[in-house]
């Protein structure tokens, strides 16, 4: 799986940022491109095109840089020399550019490919009217996007600078040699000593699906004039940015909802140095920010404990995809429990800085004033759920107006629900606004008993882990020993403890044995949990045990 032996190699380096999930992703075929296109000025030939696409993009590694595996079956990231791109070539009388930028975001990059970057051009005769650049996001990520698209359209229209590769450092490959033998060595270790205490806080789940394996997926849609001036003045009066205050309003609806005592949702970090910010890589991480909610608190302490915690989060990022899953299969086997992926929340902010800028009086009218948002919402098609997803949030601050799209697993929470995670942070915020905090109780008589309800009679709890009584009984009766099986949650100096008493017709089934079958049953996409204690009785039998599947 590694780089063709007759393509060069400049020079070699580890990965780094969210390269790993990134490459993780493409070596399963779920990888996705980021497209980046140009319209050149009239008269702009093939040769023309050509060169100055090579002068825009030639002094970024990340561009020329393709995957392999060293000797102990890691990933590393291995840079080419220049070379002329293969252009695809398509005629202005047959494919339009959006025509071509679709072809070119949905053809997908394999792992073993030499190149992870595509050129495409649409010809008219010996002019160029659109060229189209496809990267992998194995090896570019938003910010990335945003500095080569200056770039292309700067050099296009005449007004880039000469830039060589030197002065376009540091590469990616310049930050993954820091951080594992330079100096950001030592922020690394400080973030893995962060994180084996973060993973110990945090829930295994915030919900579990009625049928565990199975996604059923409902697509959401939803635009909004009124989030602007609701996010920008809540995010001043609590010194914070809009994208902080965005994730403080999904962590309280998930708190709501799950009514679990401490709250996880993922959420994107930039993960990159001032030095790094004007790099073309993938250096953006999507990581936890667990939250206290035990203490039932207003809407104004979740944004201050928010903002605090993505405090600590930015300053711990570096920590590898690869490296943080081993903590976490570490910690699911001691523990008992799986972690599933649960919410994940992307929000991107590009608001005209004549907008920040604006007086708290002039965005409190555009508050007023605001339109009805809009909300489309539709059931999709079900599949195998390998990761325990129970919603992916993106959401665009676009001028102004909020462009939201949501995935949601429908088996693991209401319509109601779904509803109150789209358009709840809008509701909350305007309560905010207008009466200067939110409490508790106030939040859970907002959204009433249809969102906030109870939980399933099915579902049990242990600490902050989230179970399945049903899965994990059938989940034990599978050993082909035990009879029979149930779970009960006891108190025990303080603490939940999970018992299983299990009926077997052999005395030769011990607790460990026990233990270690219900170790294999965890998945994240099924809420399945291993006892802390077994209770094995004997019980009579006249014939062979019954194979439990």
């Amino acid at each position: 799986m590694g780089t063709e032996e007759a393509v060069p190699v400049v020079r070699s380096g580890p990965l780094v940022g969210a390269q790993e999930f990134e490459w993780w992703k493409l070596r399963h075929g779920i990888g996705t491109n980021v497209v980046s296109h140009v319209v050149p000025e009239a008269g702009t030939t093939r040769r023309m095109a050509r060169r100055l696409l090579h002068e825009a993009v030639d002094p970024f590694e990340s561009l020329r840089t393709s995957f392999g595996l060293d000797e102990e079956g890691r990933p590393r990231q291995h840079v080419h020399p220049v070379r002329e791109f293969e252009v695809l070539e398509r005629d202005a009388g047959e494919v339009t550019a959006e025509e071509l930028i679709a072809e070119l975001t949905h053809t997908e990059f394999t792992v073993e490919g030499r190149t992870l970057t595509r050129v495409g051009m649409v010809v008219d005769g010996p002019y160029v009217r659109c060229v189209v650049l496809s990267v992998s996001h194995a090896v570019i990520d938003g910010r990335g996007a945003q500095v080569l698209r200056q770039r292309l359209n700067s050099v296009f229209a005449g007004r880039g600078t000469k830039l060589t590769t030197a002065e376009a450092a540091p590469h990616p490959v310049d930050s993954a040699l820091s951080e594992h033998s330079g100096p950001l060595s030592r922020m690394r270790s400080a973030s893995l000593r962060f994180w084996e205490k973060e993973i110990e806080r945090m829930p295994n789940r915030l919900f579990a699906p009625a049928r565990g394996g199975v996604i059923e997926r409902y697509h959401s849609e939803y635009e909004s004039f009124a989030a602007h001036p609701a996010l920008v003045l809540t995010g001043r009066r609590f010194q914070t940015s809009p994208a902080v205050v965005y994730t403080s309003t999904i962590v309280a609806l998930a708190a709501l909802i799950s009514g679990s005592p401490t709250t996880t949702v993922r959420t994107h970090f930039a993960g990159r140095t001032p030095e790094e910010n004007n790099t073309v890589g993938c250096y953006h991480q999507i990581l936890p920010l667990t939250i206290d909610t035990s203490d039932r608190p207003s809407l104004g302490r979740i944004i201050e404990r928010v903002r605090s915690q993505s405090f600590r989060v930015q300053r711990r990022y570096r920590v590898s995809h690869l490296t943080y899953r081993e903590m976490r299969a570490r910690a699911e086997r001691a523990r008992g429990a799986s972690f599933a992926e649960g919410i994940t929340v992307n929000f991107d902010y590009e608001v005209p800085l004549n907008q920040l800028t604006s007086q708290d009086s002039v965005l409190a009218a555009e508050l007023e004033s605001a339109g009805e948002r809009e909300l489309l919402m539709g059931a999709g098609e079900s599949g195998a759920d390998l990761t325990g997803l129970d919603a992916y949030l993106m959401f665009r601050l676009r001028s102004e107006t909020l462009h939201g799209f949501g995935t949601f697993n429908s088996l693991s929470m209401s319509t109601e629900q779904m509803r109150g995670l789209l358009a709840g942070p809008e509701q909350l915020l305007r309560r905010l606004l207008s009466e200067g905090d939110v409490a508790w109780e106030a939040m859970r008589a907002m959204f009433g008993e249809r969102v906030c309800g109870t939980g399933r009679a099915d579902l049990g709890r242990r600490g902050v882990d989230v179970f399945s009584f049903g899965e994990s009984v059938a989940a034990l009766e599978r050993h082909p020993d035990v009879a029979g099986a149930v779970l009960r949650v006891t108190e025990d100096a303080g603490h939940s403890v999970l018992v299983a008493h299990v009926e077997t017709r052999t005395s030769r089934l011990t607790p460990e044995e026990l233990r270690a079958h219900m170790l294999r049953q965890l998945s994240p996409a099924h809420p399945v949990v291993c006892p802390d204690r077994f209770v094995i009785t004997v019980v009579a039998t006249a014939g062979p045990v019954p194979h439990r599947t």
